[in-house]
Formats: structure tokens, C-alpha cells, sequence
């Protein structure tokens, strides 16, 4: 008897309704086979990826200006002015802090005020040689202790507008000293303000190294908004 043209096909692929284990075998097999395909694919889309990303592409560009940042704000934070000042570009106003700690004015004062510090980079932007950095930064408000001290600090203030040369130093010498004084008290009793904005840092390429250039701008929340205390 000959076969039929579907006899053959039966014996290979097995009648309809009949399970055919060496069928579900290769059809197994090529389901694996198109799996690991769709893996490799995957990892190498990944890889990529993270080539562009973290490796030669944009963020690896932006992570040693962050690093920059970082280290600043840390040793800023400990109170560590000079060695903050590694990270600033010379010439910058930062300076006017240093020269204050290297007098002894306000010394105390301004590392307690200084460690309550936080921050957040938002954005990183570069070109060239020059970079900026959004930041996000809360201080304690000094300004705010005007408000509540301005009993004691309005008579200063008062004979400071009035007074001769030689008065006005004396005045200046009193208000140092109160301020010296009362703001680490507050501080401490946890009764001050937090001053909180955004503000745009520059940066600059030198010898290989990312510097801040700490203008008014970072300054004024590096101090709490007093930059008063930088005169």
C-alpha cells in the first residue's frame, strides 16, 4: 500500500491530537535559542548604554565637577576653610572667609554656622574648560536674628549711623561681640531660621583640576545671608 502525501508527514510530526515528544523537543530548542538571542541583544543595548552614560559620555564628563563639589561642601561643612579653599579658584571672594578665620573674627561662629549646611546639585552643565552647577542650598539665616534681637541690636545700630570714626569701631566691636555670643546660643537651642535657595556655581579647568569660583552668590548662603559678616 503507498502512502498518502499526509502518511509521511504524520510519521514525522506525529497524528493531530497526538503528543510528539521529539516535536516539543525542537520546538523547545528553537524557543531557547531565540531567547538567548533576545538576552544578548539586551546586555548589548545595556552596555552600550552604559558606555554613552557612565563611561566616556556625558556623566562621566559631569562627575568629576560634582566630585569638585562635593569635597568643597565637605570640608566647608567640618569647618575646614583652608582646606575648602583647594577647590577655589584663586583670586576668588572666597578669600574674604579665609582672612576672617586667619584674624580670629567670628571663627567660632561661622564653622557652627557652617556644619548646619545642606545642598543638592540639580544640574551639571559643561563646555570647555567652564562649567556651572545648579545648586539647591539651606543655611542657618542669620539675617533672621536681626528680628530677633533688634532690641539689642537697634542701639548699635543707631550709634552706629551717628557716630564719629573712632565710635562707629567701638560700635563694631560691641556688635561683634554680641553676635559671637548669641548666635551660637540660638543655634544650639535650636531657635533660628533656615534660609533656603537655588543658585548658580561657575567652575573653571586649571592644570587638569575642576575650581569654584565662590562668588557673592554661593557666599551669601555660605554665610547665612549675612555677608555683613565679611566686612
Amino acid at each position: 500500500m503507498k502512502k498518502g502525501p499526509t502518511r509521511g508527514l504524520r510519521k514525522a510530526w506525529g497524528r493531530p491530537g497526538r503528543a510528539n515528544p521529539a516535536r516539543n523537543r525542537e520546538v523547545c530548542s528553537i524557543s531557547k535559542g531565540v531567547k538567548a538571542l533576545i538576552a544578548v541583544v539586551a546586555v548589548a543595548v545595556i552596555s552600550a548604554s552604559a558606555y554613552y552614560f557612565i563611561g566616556t559620555g556625558p556623566k562621566s564628563q559631569k562627575e568629576p565637577v560634582k566630585a569638585a563639589l562635593e569635597s568643597f561642601f565637605s570640608e566647608v561643612k567640618e569647618g575646614r576653610l583652608e582646606e575648602a579653599g583647594e577647590y577655589v579658584a584663586p583670586g576668588s571672594e572666597y578669600t574674604d572667609i579665609l582672612s576672617k578665620f586667619d584674624s580670629g573674627q567670628y571663627e567660632d561662629t561661622l564653622k557652627l554656622v557652617l556644619s548646619k549646611i545642606q545642598y543638592r546639585i540639580d544640574g551639571i552643565e559643561i563646555e570647555g574648560s567652564a562649567a556651572s552647577a545648579q545648586l539647591h542650598i539651606e543655611s542657618v539665616d542669620l539675617f533672621s536674628f536681626y528680628n530677633r534681637h533688634t532690641e539689642e541690636l537697634n542701639p548699635m545700630l543707631e550709634d552706629y549711623i551717628s557716630g564719629s570714626a573712632a565710635e562707629k569701631e567701638r560700635v563694631m566691636d560691641r556688635f561683634k561681640e554680641f553676635v559671637s555670643k548669641q548666635i551660637p546660643d540660638d543655634i544650639d537651642s535650636g531657635d533660628y531660621d533656615i534660609s533656603a535657595g537655588d543658585v548658580e556655581v561657575n567652575l573653571v579647568m586649571k592644570d587638569g583640576k575642576w575650581l569654584i569660583d565662590a562668588d557673592d552668590s554661593l557666599l551669601y548662603y555660605l554665610t547665612g545671608k549675612m555677608t555683613l559678616l565679611l566686612q
